[in-house]
């Protein structure tokens, strides 16, 4: 038996800022084989969409809250709504056609209920010809139409969620057959005498034999883990069906049904730029399978090879982020050419061109041009998508992509990079190996000492940006060696401990030598968990099961809202928080707390000597789901480094999101030497869902009466920091601090005034240290070229400006 192939390819960025620990603004992912040829938004609510083919004419078919749109599409670039069709309000519709008729369903109900029906004999004067209501009919989730047997499918229709099986022989007037309702089938695929139902509400793919119509029979039932079914379709050669799973996680899953007493998974898929977004429909043409899924947009995979679907191409119509149900709700894939399709809730629809092909195999081996010893570690990067494929132990790499031409560029640190043009044939293999040349290098050691009074400061934990490098900590004498870093360039490292401000030290390595730097850290109290400053999971009496603390880029769950964090309080999507265990793929409820308490502590502190002392901090509490609890949520503080607490806040009702919480230490207890801050998160037993995270905690002084004393108070007026590392090949990290929580825009811009990318958009950032880092590419993905730049901060009503230089 094959093994079951689960992918989700996130692309290396983000396991490098994960490294480096530095947070990113994500604008929307830029589209990739798509090409956008119009968006038509005139209308509230809007669900399915569909289409209809005639002799030169192209009308695409959308659903929305009050009504059905059509829209002349024969030119795409020029598509005009021409006709509409009132209906009962619902945020449900669907559209399907046979011959030359529409025929639309609902679940609304009052004026125009039932199945309603339009002769498109002449497409762009279209007649309503009536609406079908016999045999009980009145209101129904979803359409199929088997045009090959002339039958339709009412499915999750009224009375009681059953199926109305329609015979369409006078297309004008149908004729009930059956009414099915041993299940409720939310959507259903029929044809060659064979149905594939998503049974929602029991959680199962329905495999039905459809050949009598009026007698349908299910000839397989396969309930599994995590199904939430919304829609089924079979691959072109009928050995697998793709199916949807509706609920937050839910993903793409395809199975083998060569055996139907024994089907089985064979592969996974989620996106790997929304990966907790939730999928819709699934529409398969010739084996590729076209995708609405909600957050995440319009999605294109490759099903040739059931074991390794790859995706193709996608539009991103929302640019929304989460998991909830919003955005992309439709697709249809099925005109005569490639452009396709997209309904969005909020976006109206999108008419789109695939400019990709099947998925063509990139494969080779990574050497060292002097030794030809193979390279581990180096990245073979795709430009201009999100692919990027490491190397193994041997040197070599494999990456599954849309066939085409393609920039490719092989990295390693240490090494030139190396640049090549290739052909990656559909269905067909590329060989690339590549010969890197290695650059000179020198070690460099660093002593970090106490700005406060002098002494070497030992358990710093560090990085260097722009590299693998990672996981430095310094010695007892506050020292660190890095050995191997390119030489005659200059690098940054990064060091943090709790107690004293993120501190960078520039290097320049000497080629075979060792180079000494020495810096100075000034006492500070702040951490957003970017850098791992040795906060410990777990204490003693911890008794929680599941959920236990972990420092991570926060994924959320979600049931009817958010429970669990989906991003870190800064709002970054690269944004490190501590948090209740991250769901995977975010299943609300699979790793939340359970059966107990989970503690998260922060190093024991010296706040002694500063005066007045307050704390302040973002927390994220949930007990709410599926209904109210009691469980809590605590703040406690210690004086003698743990071993006695005071409470700072209890918290027995869950606020869902992010909330700054502001308290004064000195009115509580008197500051020490010892100090210590613990977070508590517990379940009392009770069937609910616990959720809980911590982010940027930090210390304020109102007065200061100690060596190199710490400015007091809040920020009064709004500051942006030179970028790090400035000038730069790589990522730069842009450090700002805002006086006040509220919106901010960050974004780049050239020597002539254009904005050339967007780092924060709008979006409102706590009062305090924000970071966020620039890849050095544009809003369209691409790579800016080696010059001048500026970033421009615009924030509580002031504006700042930093000079960016990018070299090669």
């Amino acid at each position: 038996m094959r093994p079951v192939r689960s992918r989700c390819l996130i692309p290396s960025c983000l396991g490098l800022l994960a490294l480096a620990s530095s947070a990113s603004a994500q604008s929307a992912v830029p589209p990739y084989n798509v090409t956008l040829l119009a968006n038509l938004d005139e209308h509230t609510g809007v669900n399915d969409c569909w289409g209809y083919s005639a002799p030169g004419v192209e009308i695409a078919i959308y659903g929305h809250q009050s009504g059905t749109a059509f829209v002349d599409a024969t030119d795409p670039e020029n598509a005009a709504e021409y006709w509409s069709i009132a209906g009962p309000t619902s945020i449900w519709r669907d559209i399907k056609t046979y011959q030359h008729y529409a025929y639309i369903v609902t679940e609304g109900t009052g004026f125009g209920t039932g199945l309603q029906i339009v002769d498109l004999a002449n497409p762009l004067s279209p007649v309503h010809v009536g609406t079908y209501t016999d045999g009980a009919f009145s209101s129904a989730h979803n359409l199929w139409i088997d045009e090959a047997a002339g039958i339709a499918y009412a499915c999750g229709a009224a009375p009681g969620g059953g199926m109305h099986v329609l015979s369409l022989a006078d297309p004008e007037n149908p004729v009930e057959l059956d009414f099915f309702d041993s299940y409720y089938i939310h959507d259903l695929f029929v044809g060659g005498g064979r149905g594939y139902a998503g049974a929602i509400n029991s959680g199962s793919l329905r495999i039905m034999n459809t050949t009598n119509p009026a007698n349908i029979t299910t000839v397989a039932s396969h309930f599994y883990n995590g199904a939430n079914t919304h829609n089924a379709w079979p691959n072109v050669a009928g050995t697998h069906v793709c199916t949807s799973d509706e609920v937050g996680g839910g993903h793409f899953k395809m199975w083998d049904i060569t055996n139907l007493s024994g089907i089985s998974l064979t592969s996974e898929w989620r996106p790997p730029d929304h990966p907790i977004s939730i999928i819709h429909n699934i529409l398969n043409k010739n084996d590729l399978a076209y995708i609405s899924w909600y957050a995440a947009g319009a999605r294109i995979l490759d099903i040739t090879d059931p074991y390794e679907p790859v995706e193709v191409g996608f539009y991103d119509t929302s640019n929304r982020e989460g998991g909830g149900f919003e955005g992309c709700w439709g697709v249809y894939p099925f005109r005569g050419d490639d452009v396709f399709y997209a309904s969005d809730r909020q976006n109206g629809l999108f008419i789109l061109r695939f400019d990709g092909d099947f998925a063509g195999e990139i494969q080779g081996t990574v050497r060292n041009l002097a030794t030809s010893a193979p390279l581990d570690s180096a990245h073979v990067r795709i430009i201009g998508t999100q692919f990027d494929y490491p190397t193994d132990g041997a040197g070599t790499y494999s990456g599954l992509i849309s066939g085409g031409s393609y920039q490719v560029v092989t990295t390693r640190f240490g090494y030139q990079p190396d640049t090549a043009n290739v052909v990656i044939p559909p269905n067909g293999v590329l060989v690339h190996d590549v010969d890197l040349q290695a650059i000179p290098n020198g070690t460099v050691e660093i002593t970090l000492l106490s700005a406060r009074d002098g002494l070497p400061i030992a358990g710093a934990r560090g990085f260097v940006f722009d590299s693998p490098i990672v996981n430095l900590e310094t010695d007892a004498n506050g020292q660190v060696t890095i050995p191997g870093l390119p030489a005659g360039i200059p690098w940054t490292a990064r060091f943090g401990k709790f107690g004293f401000e993120l501190t960078d030290v520039a290097v320049v390595p000497a080629v075979g030598t060792t180079t000494p730097v020495s810096a100075n850290a000034n006492p500070g109290f702040y951490d957003d968990f970017q850098n791992d400053q040795a906060w410990v999971s777990g204490a003693p009496g911890d008794d929680a099961t599941d959920g236990l603390w972990e420092r991570a880029i926060p994924f959320g769950s979600y049931w009817l809202g958010p429970v669990g964090p989906d991003v870190d309080a800064s709002g970054l999507d690269t944004g490190f928080a501590w948090v209740t265990e991250n769901h995977t793929p975010s299943f609300v409820g699979t790793s939340d707390v359970d059966n107990g308490r989970t503690t998260l502590l922060s190093p024991v502190f010296d706040a002694s000597g500063f005066g007045t002392v307050g704390l302040r901090y973002q927390r994220w509490f949930s007990n709410r789901a599926p209904s109210q609890s009691d469980d809590e949520f605590r703040t406690d503080v210690s004086t003698d480094g743990g071993s006695t607490w005071t409470n700072l806040e209890t918290l027995s009702f869950g606020t869902d999101s992010w909330a700054e919480v502001t308290i004064d230490l000195s009115s509580v207890v008197t500051p020490t030497a010892t100090m210590q801050l613990r977070f508590v998160a517990e379940d009392l037993g009770d069937d609910q869902y616990v959720e809980a995270g911590v982010d940027e905690v930090a210390l304020l002084f109102g007065a200061t009466d100690a060596p190199g004393g710490i400015a007091a108070g809040p920020l009064a007026s709004l500051s942006l920091s030179a970028p790090v590392p400035n000038p730069a090949r790589d990522r730069q990290e842009i450090r700002f601090d805002v006086p006040a929580a509220g919106p901010a825009t960050l974004a780049v811009y050239d020597v002539a005034g254009r904005r050339v990318a967007t780092l924060l958009g709008g979006s409102r950032v706590a009062a305090g240290r924000q970071s966020v880092t620039w890849s050095g590419r544009d809003d369209a993905g691409r790579e800016v070229a080696p010059g001048v730049y500026f970033a421009k901060l615009e924030a509580a009503g002031e504006v700042r400006t930093r000079k960016i230089t990018r070299i090669r």
